[in-house]
């Protein structure tokens, strides 16, 4: 049948046949065809899939059912959390809507999903990076100002920056 079989999630696995990558289920039987030329694993009901046509990579995100969600996209989309995705173009993040329209530019190195609508994203300036809060709209909640925040609990997050940590509470 495959040459690799990958876990994925609870029912559905990345298999790879003759260079090709599709899905398989829990029991073997093909599901979505081994037609991509990479696939990840799904998170959630979502995974990232490309196609190579004329020397051009296009980008799709699918369901479980193998249908077209999002795409095509000439960078990678990345299923993400409670409805979003993320954008990469080399370095570069952005975040998209489950429409997979583009919420913010690519001017992120790193976007994290902490919940209630936050993302903790960082940037750079090739030596050091700075870290910030942005809300589902693309709104800059908290300057990217800090060395460090993570999500403590529901609207809590622990900041540090200039040799002092703090607690943020968001309202």
């Amino acid at each position: 049948m495959a040459d690799v079989y990958w876990a994925a999630d609870d029912d559905v696995l990345v298999v790879e046949k003759d260079g090709r990558w599709g899905y398989v289920d829990r029991s073997g039987s093909l599901i979505i065809p081994c037609k991509y030329d990479s696939a990840t694993q799904f998170l959630g009901n979502y995974a990232c899939v490309s196609k190579t046509s004329g020397g051009t990579v296009d980008y799709y995100i699918i369901d479980k059912n193998g249908k077209t969600v999002v795409g095509p996209k000439d960078y990678e989309v990345i299923p993400w959390r409670d409805g979003f995705f993320i954008g990469r173009k080399g370095s570069s993040h952005a975040l998209l809507d489950g429409n997979g329209s583009q919420v913010t530019d690519f001017a992120y190195r790193s976007i994290d999903n902490c919940g209630e609508g936050f993302f903790v994203v960082s940037v750079t300036d090739g030596k050091s990076f700075f870290q910030g809060l942005i809300d589902k709209n693309g709104t800059e909640i908290v300057p990217l100002d800090f060395d460090f925040v993570a999500a403590l609990s529901e609207a809590k997050y622990l900041v540090s920056g200039g040799g002092a940590i703090g607690l943020l509470t968001l309202p």
